[in-house]
């Protein structure tokens, strides 16, 4: 099983850090839990966790919703979604309904879910969790109350990975937690993801591991991926190499298995034409420029 879902908090004394939304949340449950919630944050901070953990407190039926999915997120969705709203739930007398990626939805499905986050049931509770509330209209953040849940910092991450390390009996050196901390910027679903990437591989391997992974989290060599997917203009590429540091070689690693995931997904000739062309090794940042030029002329 991966870490990140071995390890996943089942209580709230188990969150690492927001120590603050934590008390929040453990206070609702003696006083009130409020019909709709909205937690936000970066990615991979715990918020569906914590939706799913007061649900548990709560003694609630679970019901959860990605509206990633085209057929929840549309008007249609949301009318379905509407239409189950009065029935019951078997196990009992409270339901609550976690809709992951809520940002995803319409502006149809926000508009005509207004009515129902605002006089809910007595028996339904909506937890929205969105890395990006400001894609909500505001009628949704006003019927909402706001859950916001932060990234860790580099020494408290890399502590806890320390701590999964020793109850995984793994050795692995210090530093190399640290540089794991810092390349998944905050995110302790990230570290774990890369922690398990790191343990996979011998000893001899992992500092080499360790540079590809941070690569791979950069925003900037993510934006060239995309940029050299879409066949972006030049001069908009050119802007994106000029804020990259890393080694070309990484670069280039990086960029492959960007580009090796989008086809393993499904056919694109775009992808395959951006691995044809960093096929051989980058020696110097002039290489990558001029494989990156000649994939936009």
């Amino acid at each position: 099983m991966e870490l990140y879902k071995k390890y996943r908090p089942s209580d709230f004394d188990e969150i690492l850090g927001n120590k603050s939304t934590v008390d929040l949340l453990k206070n609702m449950i003696k006083t009130e839990v409020k019909h709709t919630i909205l937690f936000s944050g970066p990615s991979g901070c715990g918020k569906t966790t914590m939706a799913r953990i007061l649900a548990n407190k709560m003694n609630a039926e679970i019901v959860e919703m990605n509206l990633s999915d085209k057929t929840l997120r549309g008007i249609e969705g949301a009318n379905q979604l509407m239409s189950t709203l009065n029935s019951h739930p078997l196990y009992s007398d409270k339901k609550v309904i976690i809709l992951d990626e809520v940002d995803q939805a319409t502006r149809d499905w926000q508009k005509a879910m207004k009515k129902s986050l605002e006089d809910t049931p007595e028996h339904i509770y909506f937890f929205l969790c969105t890395t990006m509330p400001e894609k909500l209209i505001k009628d949704i953040h006003t019927r909402s109350t706001q859950v916001q849940v932060e990234l860790q910092d580099i020494r408290t991450l890399s502590n806890y990975l320390y701590t999964i390390c020793e109850k995984e009996q793994a050795k692995i050196d210090k530093s190399l937690l640290r540089k794991i901390a810092d390349a998944s910027k905050g995110s302790v679903r990230k570290a774990m993801v890369f922690l398990d990437q790191i343990l996979s591989v011998e000893e001899e391997n992992r500092e080499e591991l360790i540079k590809n992974i941070a690569v791979q989290g950069n925003e900037e060599v993510i934006d060239l991926c995309r940029a050299l997917l879409k066949n972006n203009n030049w001069n908009n590429v050119k802007t994106i190499l000029g804020g990259i540091q890393e080694e070309p070689e990484s670069v280039r690693y990086a960029v492959l298995g960007y580009m090796s995931s989008v086809l393993l997904r499904s056919s694109n000739a775009r992808a395959s034409e951006v691995i044809e062309e960093f096929r051989e090794p980058f020696y110097v940042k002039a290489l990558l420029v001029n494989a990156c030029y000649l994939l936009n002329l």
